[in-house]
């Protein structure tokens, strides 16, 4: 079901976007450039798809991870570059956005489709995307073996 809302979220939300854009930009993209934006848009998901099982994991640990989540979604705002350029930002948050995946994921995406220039290089943002999908692979196998294993010795009350 996530994983069907996903694609018709990029398909009729995602992409529409950056086409409205890049036509008034009179700039249209090459099919490899959209190609490469839509390589970089399922690479995203799937990192992002980890982050949400290992968080799902802590609010069947924890119960109530409302505060987490706003944190989270207030840290991805600001140091993504949703709201503020990276260049703009101090030293500690580009650091900071370096490690959420989200910032290359847009700043690929950004760079396929309008061209734009890249806070770090192609290559480095890539596997930068790559290294966090392995990572959050990792953790999300070992939360969801952890709630598997604490829900059969101590049962799992979501109330």
């Amino acid at each position: 079901y996530s994983i069907s809302q996903a694609l018709i979220g990029t398909v009729f939300d995602i992409l529409p976007m950056f086409t409205i854009g890049a036509i008034f930009a009179q700039n249209l993209p090459s099919l490899t450039s959209i190609l490469m934006a839509l390589f970089t848009i399922v690479l995203t998901f799937l990192v992002l798809s980890q982050l949400g099982v290992i968080i799902t994991c802590l609010l069947l640990i924890f119960k109530n991870v409302s505060a987490l989540n706003s944190f989270l979604n207030f840290l991805f705002q600001i140091a993504t570059g949703m709201l503020v350029p990276i260049q703009f930002m101090p030293n500690e948050l580009k650091v900071l956005a370096f490690a959420i995946p989200l910032t290359h994921g847009m700043d690929l995406a950004r760079h396929f489709v309008v061209g734009s220039n890249t806070i770090w290089s192609v290559e480095i943002e890539f596997g930068a995307l790559i290294v966090s999908l392995i990572f959050l692979t990792l953790a999300a196998r070992f939360s969801v073996s952890y709630v598997e294993r604490k829900a059969k010795v101590e049962g799992l009350s979501l109330a």
